[in-house]
């Protein structure tokens, strides 16, 4: 574990894997660079020299004898006795004018340790973690891997990330899992988890994520559709019987018994709705439904918008992930859901989740409830002469057929197999080994949240797959199935780290080379500095001195080189290992 020496930033835990060969160590050794960085920028000589020359000598000297300074770590008494020693070895300058120049030196050592910090340890970490793929087939086996199939070859198709499918799919089918089922972790402590889950897909504008989320919920929306006719032809028969049926009672004829209501619409999916509206649905659906909304940032910015802007939606739905019951009594009556399932996803773009995110310390656990995918994408460049099989029907037809298994599946309560449990109690301790190791507090507060996706994962793994094979579930959720739910959370877990690395203001630099290098790569010719400027929009008000810093920085690193002026990217040539929870 390495770790800054000023305990501004601590190494994310789990990422110590293997780095392309290629990719990261063109240079003899980083190490070595570093050092000649250190060198270069800092002097680090613990001797003082005299101040006894020329103007420009002495100043030069002065910054030398502050950088000495900085490295000794001395206390705050000997540091201002050091501050009042060079006031008065330099009476033309001010005590203003020495303590500016000591900041400015010292902000310079700290992005110097910093940068050192990232060249050994975690830029190489980030890039890998934003190059891991999953493999759909590993976590969709229940029917021997052909929605696996059918779904990768949409993507490559659209093109999209597969993994935007598979994103998608979790809390979609997971909807239909029903809320009285659960997984028991301990029984004893009444530890269980839900089937709920909540994921966002990140990605510029361009990445198809709409058409990618569209194929997974074509068949939800379409299984609603056919609901909502059944439940209107029904309330129409309603409307006709019972109007004959007050009709013969204002007569004073045989009316017979009085016409029954229809049975409430059944519901697989909602978009805008308020609050009071979806407890309302639940109590009508006590299974529970997913909520999609295609622009993501809906989830957050629609909350309270039929309350002029006052009102506690946004503690309600952090309270809707636990599960539990919730009761509303009003002057118009009660209602009560003892226990709920409302699962969500969406699409969102960078920028829009940075300005949501705003300091990123996610202190109410937000955005610790969601699973983000921001997988990298191809180009979207349609390619119509492919001799591809028309896969996009065959998939529908297999999700409708599984969203309707799963809704036949009865409520149940899982358990893990003595296996399974050790796996999990494995992963779960190094879940809150990762936590305490944490500086950055958005991912601090993530990784409880992680711990009941662990088991949520291993929850939908289990029965999914079992629908998919046409089978029941059996009761205990054996080794493969939780050996599946450790990677697909581990792959989260990553997938979250490029999220606070990319937009957090506590991960600035490792965010900002990391942008560059992707945006480099999307590229794929040696880029002008320029371009960086107006095509990253988090870099708009850098100076172009500032942007061929961080360059440098790069090409020191080895993640590329200077072209006539331009920044050429290096591009890793073999799949990066994906760290995992429990290591195998």
């Amino acid at each position: 574990m390495k770790q800054k020496s000023n305990g501004k930033e601590n190494h994310n835990p789990g990422s110590q894997v293997d780095l392309p060969a290629n990719c990261f160590d063109t240079a003899d050794s980083s190490e070595l660079d570093v050092a000649a960085l250190k060198k270069r920028e800092t002097r680090s000589s613990k001797t003082l020299p005299d101040l006894t020359s020329s103007s420009d000598t002495k100043l030069e000297c002065l910054r030398i004898q502050i950088r000495s300074a900085l490295t000794q770590n001395l206390t705050a008494s000997a540091t201002k006795a050091f501050k009042l020693q060079l006031r008065l070895d330099n009476p033309e300058l001010g005590t203003q004018e020495i303590h500016e120049l000591w900041e400015a030196i010292a902000q310079e050592c700290d992005r110097v340790e910093e940068q050192a910090y990232l060249i050994n340890d975690r830029l190489p970490a980030l890039m890998q973690f934003q190059q891991q793929r999953l493999v759909l087939a590993d976590y969709l086996w229940g029917d021997q891997g052909q929605l696996a199939k059918q779904l990768t070859a949409i993507a490559e198709a659209m093109p999209t990330a597969p993994e935007f499918l598979l994103t998608t799919l979790i809390p979609a089918a997971g909807s239909r899992i029903g809320a009285e089922t659960q997984i028991v972790i301990k029984p004893s402590a009444g530890y269980v988890q839900p089937p709920i889950y909540r994921t966002l897909i990140v990605a510029p504008t361009g990445a198809k994520k709409t058409p990618a989320q569209n194929v997974i919920l074509a068949a939800l929306e379409a299984l609603d559709t056919e609901e909502f006719n059944r439940w209107r032809d029904a309330q129409v028969i309603y409307e006709q019987k019972l109007y004959q049926y007050e009709t013969c009672l204002r007569r004073k004829e045989s009316t017979g018994e009085r016409p029954m209501l229809p049975l409430p619409r059944k519901r697989y999916i909602l978009g805008d709705s308020t609050i009071e509206a979806r407890e309302q649905i639940h109590q009508e659906n006590p299974r529970g439904f997913l909520i999609y909304r295609d622009e993501g940032s809906a989830h957050f910015t629609s909350r309270n918008k039929y309350r002029r802007g006052v009102g506690d939606d946004a503690e309600t739905e952090l309270s809707e992930f636990s599960g539990g019951a919730f009761t509303r009594d009003r002057k118009s009556g009660s209602l009560v859901v003892l226990r709920s399932a409302i699962s969500r996803t969406g699409s969102i773009q960078w920028e829009t989740l940075a300005g949501l995110m705003k300091g990123h310390e996610d202190h109410n656990g937000e955005w610790s409830r969601w699973l983000f995918c921001a997988a990298p994408t191809p180009l979207a460049k349609i390619d119509l002469f492919s001799a591809d099989a028309d896969t996009s029907s065959s998939a529908y037809s297999t999700l409708k057929r599984l969203y309707q298994k799963l809704d036949s599946i009865s409520p149940a309560q899982y358990f893990l197999s003595n296996e399974a449990k050790i796996i999990f109690q494995t992963a779960q301790h190094r879940l809150v080994d990762w936590m305490q190791e944490e500086n950055q507090p958005g991912l601090k507060a993530a990784y409880p949240k992680f711990e009941s996706y662990l088991a949520r994962l291993a929850l939908w793994l289990h029965v999914v797959n079992a629908a998919l094979g046409y089978g029941h579930p059996a009761q205990e959720i054996n080794q493969q199935t939780m050996m599946r739910a450790t990677q697909l959370t581990t792959y989260f877990i990553n997938q979250l780290r490029l999220i606070y690395a990319y937009n957090s203001p506590q991960q600035h630099l490792a965010g900002v080379l990391l942008k560059m290098q992707v945006f480099a790569e999307n590229k794929g010719h040696p880029v002008e500095l320029r371009e960086f400027k107006s095509g990253i929009w988090s870099l708009r008000k850098y100076t172009t001195a500032q942007i061929r810093d961080s360059l440098s920085t790069l090409v020191q690193f080895g993640c590329g080189s200077w072209v006539d002026g331009k920044y050429q990217p290096y591009f890793a040539t073999t799949q990066p290992t994906l760290p995992q929870l429990l290591d195998i």
